[in-house]
């Protein structure tokens, strides 16, 4: 029965970060919410709850992605050229923006792109799962318990 209460749990806040991803239009940023994979792991003495996604979600939480470490020309442009020939350029045209993916790439890799900012306000997990949340899970969990300690009682006739 913990297991079930910890599955509903988890499958509802999936559910809730997917919707937090597609309500921040992300949409551009690939298949975000089709990575986004789940492992829970019950045993007696432990709940393990663990939330699996694209590589790039830590760009898209606080503090955002960081300017490159090496900042000489030359590795800014073999950076750019890399970026804005791959995955920038498929963000570019899923974007539908009228930018060169190259300088555009040139201009993360100089200057990073910190959240929050005009496009990103942040949210996209802790919405979801926060203090908050998890309070609610434990308070589930321990409600089953009091729940199974009465009935266990009333067996016992005590």
């Amino acid at each position: 029965m913990i297991k079930d209460i910890v599955n509903s749990w988890v499958n509802d806040k999936k559910r809730l970060l997917v919707k937090s991803y597609e309500s921040k239009v992300f949409g551009a940023s690939g298949n975000w919410e089709n990575d986004l994979e789940t492992l829970v792991k019950v045993s007696p003495t432990r709940i393990r709850v663990v939330f699996l996604g694209s590589y790039y979600t830590q760009w898209l939480i606080p503090p955002g992605r960081s300017p490159n470490k090496d900042q000489s020309h030359v590795a800014l442009a073999a950076f750019a050229v890399w970026a804005g020939n791959t995955w920038m350029k498929d963000w570019v045209n899923r974007s539908g923006l009228n930018v060169d993916p190259i300088g555009a790439a040139y201009n993360l890799g100089k200057k990073g792109k910190p959240v929050p900012n005009a496009m990103n306000q942040g949210g996209l997990i802790t919405d979801v799962i926060n203090r908050d949340s998890i309070k609610q899970l434990a308070k589930d969990i321990g409600d089953f318990y009091i729940e199974q300690f009465k009935t266990d009682l009333r067996r016992l006739k005590i």
